[in-house]
């Protein structure tokens, strides 16, 4: 997929400042905006009548419906996600630079590095989450992926939001 905007992939476990950095980077970088992969599902469980919290309930009902979407989209040999797609688009329309993707699913990511030509992937590590036990496949498998930069999110939040600058100045366009 030929796109005029570079697309980041972010993954880590829970509670491991995921948000925290593509935060420090969208406010110090207007060219940035973010989505993720579950925004969909989120709504729909949402609309499910779920509370919004993410526990491992909550984390298990949003693993199912994006396995739910994942394997539809299989079914309709979709090259990767529908949805990624049209926010690709959709950034790139309001000149956008760089696209920030949650994303957890290491099938998931390799598509988009296969489709998408100007794309990296970033693991977040945390030593307070790395080892907690987690609920559901894709918070397990974050690991599953061979990352191009792995960011340490342990010396607290001064340092950590230097790791995120330093990355936008070596990384962003």
């Amino acid at each position: 997929m030929k796109t005029h905007i570079k697309v980041i992939v972010i993954n880590g476990k829970p509670g491991s400042g995921k948000d925290t950095f593509v935060n420090n980077i969208i406010i110090a970088h207007s060219s940035c905006t973010a989505i993720s992969t579950i925004d969909q599902e989120l709504i729909a469980a949402k609309t499910l009548g779920w509370d919004g919290k993410k526990d491992d309930a909550g984390r298990g009902l949003l693993y199912n419906l994006k396995k739910a979407k994942t394997e539809y989209n299989k079914k309709h040999n979709c090259p990767m996600d529908k949805y990624v797609i049209d926010r690709i688009q959709w950034a790139q329309s309001k000149n956008f630079k760089n696209l920030f993707v949650h994303c957890r699913e290491p099938e998931e990511i390799k598509k988009m590095v296969q489709t998408i030509d100007d794309c990296v992937t970033v693991l977040i590590r945390n030593e307070r989450t790395d080892n907690k036990s987690t609920s559901n496949p894709s918070d397990k498998n974050v690991d599953d992926y061979p990352y191009d930069y792995i960011i340490h999110n342990d010396n607290g939040l001064e340092d950590f939001y230097r790791s995120s600058m330093h990355f936008a100045n070596v990384v962003l366009t």
